[in-house]
C-alpha cells in the first residue's frame, strides 16, 4: 500500500511525493509511540499493583500497633 501511494505521489510531483513520505513517516513513528506508552502504562499498573499490596500490610502492621497500645495501656 505504501509502494502505490508513494507511486502515486510520484506521478503527481516532487510535493504530493514529499506529503506522502512525511505522512508515512509520521505514521509509523506514532506507532512506535503508541507501543511505548502501552508498555510505559503496563509498568505503572504493575508499580500500583505492587504499592497496593504493600500499603495494605502497612495497614495491617499499623492496626496490631494499635491493638497492642490498648492492651498496653489497661
Amino acid at each position: 500500500m505504501e509502494e502505490q501511494l508513494l507511486t502515486l505521489a510520484t506521478e503527481q510531483g516532487i510535493w504530493a511525493f514529499l506529503c506522502m513520505a512525511l505522512l508515512i513517516y509520521i505514521l509509523k513513528k506514532q506507532e512506535e509511540r503508541d507501543d511505548a506508552q502501552e508498555e510505559r502504562e503496563r509498568k505503572y499498573q504493575e508499580l500500583l499493583t505492587q504499592l497496593s499490596q504493600k500499603f495494605n500490610i502497612v495497614t495491617s502492621i499499623q492496626e496490631d500497633v494499635s491493638s497492642i497500645k490498648k492492651q498496653l495501656e489497661k
